[in-house]
């Protein structure tokens, strides 16, 4: 296996249910690097809670990964939760619960005083899956 493989966990992903609300992904909440709130600048909202009360709906159409600000959410398109890289999902899972921690803690995740590669939480957003993502540990 190359670097670039997914865990064992992930290449057993079932992607066989049909779009529905679901909690966290069961292969999400055993991840150590989602687990860990070491590396996350300390906040009113620990990363573990979050985890905790995440929910994850799968909605029918091509697209790829948002949080979904009203429900709150995190959202997957089926054809990408179905046809999506596992290492892919894996890290817009991660990027995407950094969102749902910032929502949580009255973040503006569309703040327009900033381009999107610029805003403060989409940096953090890549930041936080990347730096554990990378050694799959």
């Amino acid at each position: 296996m190359g670097d670039d493989d997914p865990p064992a966990r992930l290449r057993r992903l079932d992607r066989t249910s049909p779009p529905a609300s679901t909690g966290t992904s069961r292969s999400c909440r055993a991840s150590p690097r989602a687990r860990r709130s070491r590396g996350w600048r300390p906040r009113p909202t620990s990363a573990r809670d979050c985890l905790e009360r995440a929910r994850i709906e799968i909605r029918e159409g091509r697209g790829y990964a948002f949080v979904d600000v009203e429900a709150p959410c995190i959202v997957l398109s089926e054809w990408y939760y179905r046809e999506g890289g596992d290492l892919d999902l894996y890290l817009d899972l991660l990027h995407e619960l950094a969102h749902l921690r910032q929502l949580e803690e009255g973040l503006d995740l569309w703040d327009e005083r900033f381009e999107y590669v610029d805003r403060p939480t989409e940096i953090e957003g890549y930041r936080w899956p990347s730096r554990r993502g990378a050694g799959w540990a």
